[in-house]
């Protein structure tokens, strides 16, 4: 379902009234409708299975974006003039990119409500729906590489559910993936050389505890995957909702303002995988922590991994499941 296409199709109204727009049902999910409103703005009008709320929901607003919930709407449809009542998301701007972004969150949207929502199911995904696009307007916390990078090492594990429940909730973190006795850092180089950066914490890990450090070749290509295609395929590994909500919550938080134009980009996905190599954080060339001067912080160093035999996952003696995943 392509709802810049469909949204590109429809007339604007002729009419500058409130909630006046010219709409035509959704493919597969005819009871909503995707809208054009006098601004050439898109917005998704959203029916429910009933029209008395099981609870009451409070109107919401962001600088790009409204949510109004219960509205009775005038709808130019098929030549005639209907009323009925939606709730209605409405994208506020002239941002074409973001636009464009409003209308891939919608499409998401209606694949987790269906065409017979209840107002309480309509409620719980707007609020997730709202947070995501919220994130598309803050600063991006790390590269495009790096993400994909680590898009890359759950795509290609055995079970990418379990290393997305390890995955860091907040960019912040040291490590990419932590399950407490096990860990693992990606790290990816764009020239082919296996030199990385660390920061000292990534090397020197806590007692009781193993990290593997998963060294990557990333290359932009013409024909390759994209952070938008290795999502989609690691979503249809997962039967878990919540986990494939937070692949998406990862990924618009990871990437900011920056997913409006960086979805599509792509890397060389096979010349990846083939580089893909695991190493011991014991055999990296590092600082020790007890090394370090005192009131010293934040230290960061290269290391090179030239030469560096590098380990396969499964053969470490393992307790945990992160490992074991790969």
């Amino acid at each position: 379902m392509n709802l810049v296409e469909i949204f590109n199709i429809i007339e604007q109204p002729s009419e500058n009234g409130s909630f006046q727009f010219s709409a035509i049902p959704i493919p597969e999910y005819s009871n909503h409708r995707i809208a054009k409103d006098k601004y050439n703005n898109p917005t998704l009008l959203l029916s429910t299975s009933s029209q008395e709320a099981e609870t009451v929901a409070a109107n919401m607003k962001l600088q790009n974006v409204s949510v109004l919930f219960d509205i009775k709407c005038k709808i130019h449809q098929g030549g005639n003039l209907l009323e009925k009542t939606f709730t209605v998301v409405c994208f506020i701007g002239k941002d074409v990119s973001l636009k464009k972004y409003f209308l891939k969150l919608c499409s998401t949207l209606l694949e987790d409500l269906g065409n017979s929502p209840s107002q309480d199911e309509i409620r719980k995904e707007i609020t997730r729906f709202i947070e995501l696009f919220r994130l598309a307007t803050e600063p991006q916390t790390k590269t495009i590489q790096g993400l994909w990078a680590e898009l890359l090492l759950i795509a290609e594990s055995k079970e990418p559910a379990n290393l997305i429940r390890c995955w860091h909730s907040i960019p912040e973190e040291k490590l990419d993936f932590n399950n407490g006795d096990e860990r693992i850092e990606v790290k990816s180089s764009s020239n082919s050389l296996r030199v990385h950066n660390f920061s000292i914490d990534q090397l020197n890990s806590p007692s009781n505890t193993q990290t593997l450090i998963a060294s990557v070749f990333v290359r932009q290509a013409s024909v390759g995957k994209s952070i938008e295609a290795l999502s989609n395929e690691i979503s249809e590994r997962l039967s878990d909702t919540e986990l494939t909500e937070k692949l998406q919550l990862q990924i618009a938080l990871t990437l900011g303002k920056a997913i409006r134009d960086s979805m599509k980009l792509k890397f060389d996905y096979e010349y990846a995988k083939d580089s893909l190599q695991f190493y011991r954080t014991e055999d990296i060339p590092k600082i020790d922590i007890e090394n370090i001067p005192r009131f010293v912080s934040d230290v960061r160093f290269k290391s090179d991994l030239t030469g560096l035999k590098p380990v396969i996952p499964m053969e470490l003696m393992a307790d945990g499941s992160l490992f074991n995943s790969l």
